[in-house]
Parts: structure tokens; C-alpha cells; sequence
């Protein structure tokens, strides 16, 4: 019997799944041609896909500025989720446990490939604009979860997810990967992940990496205002977070 060997994706089907990650993570939604840059396909294949998936309504396409966003299915398709799948209640159940008992926004994302990919997010009754909607993703180094998520891999796995060249996001942004092994291993011994203004500016967030069958599978998250923030701020959200790990956990187990 012929060895089986892993099948490469079907070509129009990831191209699919492509454009729903994009459009997920970009609410103003995207051109056609920015599409077509993105997923790396030519105008010609690229565009039956989108025509059908627009018929078919999982996308709506803006005639007056020709930008694309999800469509009334995709919602569909998420409601079905977040009703079917027990852990994500678990997980949004606890993210309110945590607004519920600190104040501020909290969110939960888990690693895909070399950036963070948020989940879900409960925002504070203060909430203030984020770049990390659900289904935007981030990259893992200059995140407080994306910095939880690589707390559990050794520095060659680190070494072989960070960008070349080095980008910073901000003037707070870490400046190397050399910096990057530190705060890791600070996070390591003390738990708990920092992005002061990494991200975003005038922005701090803590996380904490949460494991799921013996494997750091998520991070959660408290994000806050540095106006908001100071050490007894910090002292109480650590508290919560490590609270809410700690049931999150014992409940995945």
C-alpha cells in the first residue's frame, strides 16, 4: 500500500478561507485589488471566487467605493460557533468574569503562525478604540498575549517566528530579538506578559498564557488606558488574570 503523504491545499478553497481571515481582521473592508495582493492571486482567479461568495452572501460588496466586507452569512456562520463550541463559551465566559471584576477591556487570542489572532474581546463600559478586534491579528513579539503564546516555546522557535527585518509598530516597540529573549524569560519566571505601548500608543496590556490539554493553547488579556493605569491598577489586574487562568484551566483540563 502506496505511503500516504499529506495533501497540499486545494488552491480555490484556501483562497476562500483567505480572504474571510482579511476581511475579518480590516472592518473598513478591502478592494479588489487589495485582495488580490494579499492573497497572491491573479485578477482573473481571484474574481469568480469573490462573485460567488457575494451571491452566495457571504460577502457584500460596497458598489460606490467597490470594497469588500463580510456578508450576512459569515455572521451566520459565527453565531453557529459561538453556540456549538463549549470552549469558546468557557473562554467568553471567563473574559467577562475578568471586565466584570477589573474594569477594562479583556481579550483572548491564540498564535496563528508568526502573529496573534484575537478571538474575542469583552470591552470595559470605558472602553477605548483598539487595533485588536476579533479576528485581527497582531504580531506575536510586540503583544502582551502574542508574548504569553511564545513565553511556552524555546528560543529557536522564538528565532524562527520573528520578522526579518525587525519592524517596529511604535517608538515603544521592543528594538531586537535580543530584547524579545529577555522579556521572555522575565515572563517565564514572573508569568505575566507586558506590551507598554508596544501596539499602540498610550496603551498597556497584561496576559497571561492559558494551557488546554497540556499545551499553551491561549492567551487572555487585560487591556487599559495608561491614563487608567497605575501600580495598583496593575496589582489588580494580575489578580484577576491569574484567577481567571486558573479556572479557565481546571475546567480545559
Amino acid at each position: 500500500m502506496a505511503e500516504e503523504t499529506a495533501a497540499a491545499p486545494h488552491r480555490a478553497t484556501a483562497r476562500v478561507l483567505e480572504v474571510l481571515s482579511l476581511l475579518a481582521a480590516h472592518d473598513e473592508g478591502l478592494s479588489f485589488s487589495e485582495l488580490c495582493r494579499a492573497v497572491g492571486a491573479p485578477k482573473g482567479s481571484l474574481f469568480p471566487i469573490l462573485k460567488t461568495m457575494v451571491d452566495m452572501r457571504f460577502l457584500s460588496l460596497d458598489a460606490a467605493t467597490g470594497r469588500y466586507r463580510m456578508g450576512p452569512m459569515t455572521a451566520m456562520c459565527g453565531r453557529a460557533f459561538e453556540r456549538g463550541d463549549g470552549t469558546f463559551r468557557l473562554l467568553d465566559e471567563c473574559a467577562r468574569g475578568v471586565v466584570a471584576a477589573c474594569g477594562e477591556t479583556c481579550q483572548v487570542g491564540c498564535r496563528d503562525g508568526s502573529r496573534v489572532r484575537y478571538l474575542l474581546r469583552v470591552d470595559s463600559p470605558q472602553a477605548v478604540r483598539l487595533a485588536s478586534a476579533p479576528g485581527a491579528t497582531l504580531p506575536l513579539y510586540s503583544t502582551a498575549i502574542g508574548k504569553a503564546l511564545l513565553s511556552a516555546m524555546d528560543d529557536g522557535e522564538v528565532d524562527a517566528l520573528v520578522p526579518t527585518p525587525w519592524e517596529r509598530l511604535t517608538d515603544e516597540t521592543l528594538d531586537s530579538p535580543d530584547q524579545l529573549h529577555a522579556e521572555l524569560d522575565e515572563v517565564r519566571a514572573g508569568g505575566f506578559a507586558f506590551d507598554r505601548g508596544e501596539t499602540s500608543e498610550g496603551v498597556v496590556c497584561i496576559a497571561l498564557p492559558v494551557h488546554e490539554a497540556g499545551r499553551v493553547a491561549w492567551g487572555i488579556g487585560v487591556t487599559t488606558p495608561s491614563f487608567r493605569f497605575d501600580a495598583a491598577k496593575g496589582r489588580l489586574i494580575e489578580d484577576v488574570l491569574a484567577k481567571a487562568r486558573d479556572g479557565l484551566e481546571a475546567l480545559l483540563a
